[in-house]
C-alpha cells in the first residue's frame, strides 16, 4: 500500500514538474517570437537600452529589467507532514502529498496538500482559531460569491503560510487544503 501511495505521488510531483516546464517554455518561446518580429539583435539592444537608461518623457523615472528567475538547489517530495512546519493539522487530515524547495539565494518553500471529511468553512475557522493562538497574524482573503476557494494567509517571527480551503465538488468527494510555508 505504501509503495502504492509513494508511486502516486512521485507521479503527480512529475506531472507538476511537466506542466511548470511547458508554461516555462511557452513563455520562453513567445519571448524569442517577440523579438524576432522587433528586428535584429542590435535595433533590440538599442531598444533596451534606450527604455531602460533614460528617463521617460512623462518625467516617470525608469524602470528597472527583471530578474532572473531562481535557480532550484534542492527540491524534495514528501510523504508525511514534516515536523519543522510550525502549523497544525486537523484531527482527522489525510495527508496526500507534499515537497519541500530551496532555492538558491531565496527562502526555502513548503508545499503541503492534505483531505479531511469536514466543511471547508470548519476547516477554515479551526484555521483561524488555531494560529490565532499561536500568535500568527491572520489576513483573509476576499472570497467571491459562489466561489469554491477560500483562502488566508498568515505571518509570525519572519515565517509566512498561506492556506487555500477547497470545498468537496460533490458529496463523495473530501475537503481539499493546501497549505504553502515559506522558512526564514
Amino acid at each position: 500500500m505504501t509503495d502504492m501511495y509513494s508511486s502516486g505521488q512521485t507521479r503527480l510531483i512529475e506531472r507538476f514538474k511537466i506542466r511548470l516546464s511547458c508554461c516555462l517554455l511557452t513563455g520562453s518561446m513567445l519571448a524569442a517570437s517577440a523579438i524576432s518580429m522587433i528586428g535584429s539583435p542590435a535595433h533590440s539592444q538599442q531598444q533596451v537600452r534606450q527604455q531602460y537608461a533614460q528617463p521617460q518623457a512623462t518625467g516617470q523615472p525608469a524602470q528597472r529589467a527583471r530578474r532572473p528567475a531562481p535557480v532550484e538547489s534542492v527540491h524534495r517530495p514528501l510523504t508525511t507532514w514534516p515536523n519543522t512546519v510550525p502549523i497544525p493539522l486537523p484531527p482527522d487530515a489525510k495527508f496526500v502529498a507534499g515537497y519541500q524547495s530551496q532555492y538558491i539565494s531565496t527562502k526555502s518553500m513548503t508545499m503541503l496538500r492534505f483531505t479531511t471529511v469536514n466543511p471547508a468553512a470548519t476547516v477554515l475557522d479551526w484555521y483561524k482559531r488555531s494560529l490565532q493562538s499561536a500568535g500568527w497574524t491572520l489576513k483573509e482573503m476576499s472570497s467571491i460569491a459562489g466561489r469554491t476557494v477560500s483562502s488566508i494567509s498568515g505571518t509570525k517571527n519572519g515565517v509566512s503560510c498561506s492556506i487555500n480551503v477547497i470545498a468537496p465538488l460533490s458529496v463523495k468527494d473530501r475537503t481539499s487544503v493546501t497549505i504553502s510555508y515559506t522558512d526564514r
